[in-house]
């Protein structure tokens, strides 16, 4: 960790087998160790199958490691019980899942922030979060790969998986 960084989020050696010792085992996420330090982008690619959502959805407190450690925020987050894990996904984390399953009636933005209605937070911090996130994003994706077609696809709820380039009020 560098001056000045707070660590956020540190894996190590954590590893994903699905259906262990079956026929049809998967070891997903093999021994990762990193860290994310507090208000750093990070970005996640790979081919198809390599792992990402996996890796995603352990940091996340969506699933378990098969080993490893995951602390998110000083707590290792791998030995919460589930109702810790359900506050903890709640409080810290926000998915945009590759299905998507979006509200048809509602805009992107209320669709993301449908997850967090049941909680104390105004929906007026909720939402200027939402566009800080937007923002920060945008600027990644300008500098990075990120397609000009993404933001009609996201505003359409076609997006690939990723918020890419959005525009205040599209």
């Amino acid at each position: 960790m560098t001056a000045g960084h707070e660590r956020f989020i540190a894996t190590d050696g954590v590893s994903k087998t699905y259906n262990p010792r079956r026929a049809d085992q998967v070891r997903a996420v093999d021994a990762v160790t990193m860290h994310v330090d507090r208000g750093e982008v990070l970005v996640l690619e790979g081919p198809s199958g390599s792992g990402k959502t996996s890796l995603l959805s352990l940091i996340g407190c969506m699933s378990r490691p098969t080993a490893g450690r995951i602390v998110v925020d000083g707590r290792d987050v791998a030995k919460l019980a589930e109702s810790e894990l359900t506050l903890e996904r709640r409080q810290r984390f926000g998915f945009i899942f590759q299905q998507f399953h979006l509200i048809a009636d509602l805009p992107v933005i209320e669709n993301v922030l449908v997850p967090l209605y049941p909680t104390e937070m105004s929906l007026r911090w909720m939402a200027a979060r939402l566009r800080s996130a937007i923002r920060s994003t945008s600027a990644l994706c300008e500098s990075a790969t990120c397609g000009k077609s993404t933001s009609t696809r996201l505003r359409s709820g076609r997006a690939p998986g990723r918020i890419g380039r959005t525009r205040e009020g599209n």
